[in-house]
């Protein structure tokens, strides 16, 4: 039976290295009717609107050769691309692809935009890894991009990160304008505390081929551990303990004379069944720290909360931030309270 035949003698192209700055690139890609009739073009699409197509509408004849014209987009796409486009017809094969491929120099307002921190020539699009909660026993993993913005090839390093991390780059070694991954396995069951944890980590880049010295960037990696308690039972949740707190989640600590540490009190009383474990008191200000009598909390007892302010860490005349109570509770495994206070000047008192 005679009918059309698509053939493609080309079905990838390689933009190489382009410059943002200097706009789009196009190539044209040959299409032959290797068949004994007609086939027409029905349609060209590609898979990211940054490419765009034209084609030849009409018939195309045996033995003839047409068009495909192929134009990529570089803006705001620093590094490298794989791009596919297909086209489809009337005859077999009906569906065919090109890839295209190349590498994307970006300019300056663009590694601002997407890369804005600088590790040497090393531009990272973030500077913060938050993890959300995790687990303990679990883990998680997050990485984030980064791109080499020299003209030479560079080495990347990653060091540094607390007790429950690792971290690589991938690949280690970069060529220009290529980009690479910082990747961070978190496993909650070597964090050392519950509750908030902030780690940092040093990405660091050199050319490979002498030049400027290493160069670094910090990385801060966040994560909650927190306890899995979906797996408890009715009856363990009846019998599990209830930490309640005296302070209904706001402490006043009054007027603090400046310069002076002052000390504050709460208790927490364990109304459930099962013993409390005080697990953790944290506060993200470095002004308020606070201790218990006692980790463990039987039945119907207490402990009580030591909270020391420093108003020569308070950087404002009002002392508002928090302190977060972390116990075995599982309905309530963290509570918050808030701790208030007004740093009163020496000529004021």
């Amino acid at each position: 039976m005679a009918q059309g035949r698509v053939v493609l003698p080309l079905t990838k192209h390689d933009f190489g290295v382009i410059h943002e700055a200097e706009g789009k690139v196009s190539c044209a890609m040959p299409v032959i009717n290797g068949g004994d009739e007609p086939l027409v073009i029905a349609a060209v699409r590609a898979s990211c609107g940054c490419t765009a197509t034209d084609f030849p509408r009409t018939p195309i004849a045996p033995g003839d050769t047409a068009f495909v014209t192929i134009t990529y987009n570089p803006a705001g796409r620093p590094g490298d691309f794989t791009k596919s486009v297909l086209i489809f017809t009337d005859v077999e094969p009906r569906r065919s692809q090109i890839t295209i491929t190349g590498t994307v120099i970006a300019a300056p307002e663009s590694l601002d935009e997407h890369y804005p921190v600088a590790a040497g020539s090393l531009r990272l699009e973030s500077a913060n890894v938050p993890l959300g909660e995790v687990l303990r026993g679990k883990t998680r993993n997050a990485y984030i991009r980064g791109i080499n913005a020299s003209t030479d090839t560079i080495v990347v390093s990653v060091s540094g990160g607390g007790p429950a991390i690792d971290a690589d780059a991938a690949p280690d070694t970069v060529p220009p304008a290529a980009t690479v991954a910082v990747t961070v396995h978190y496993d909650a069951a070597r964090a050392p505390l519950w509750g908030f944890h902030a780690d940092s980590l040093h990405v660091s880049s050199v050319p490979l081929h002498g030049g400027a010295g290493t160069a670094a960037a910090t990385v801060h990696v966040m994560a909650v551990v927190v306890e899995d308690f979906s797996k408890m039972t009715e009856q363990q949740r009846r019998s599990a303990p209830v930490a309640t707190l005296s302070c209904d989640n706001r402490l006043n600590c009054g007027p603090l004379a400046a310069g002076v540490p002052s000390t504050c009190r709460f208790t927490v009383k364990n109304t459930g069944h099962d013993r409390l474990s005080l697990r953790r008191l944290w506060s993200p200000s470095r002004a308020v720290t606070a201790t218990a009598d006692r980790s463990e909390v039987k039945r119907g007892k207490e402990a009580t909360i030591t909270v020391t302010v420093d108003p020569a860490l308070v950087d404002a005349p009002l002392l508002n931030t928090t302190l977060t109570v972390i116990t075995n509770d599982p309905e309530h495994p963290r509570q918050v309270v808030r701790v208030v206070g007004e740093i009163i000047n020496d000529s004021r008192q």
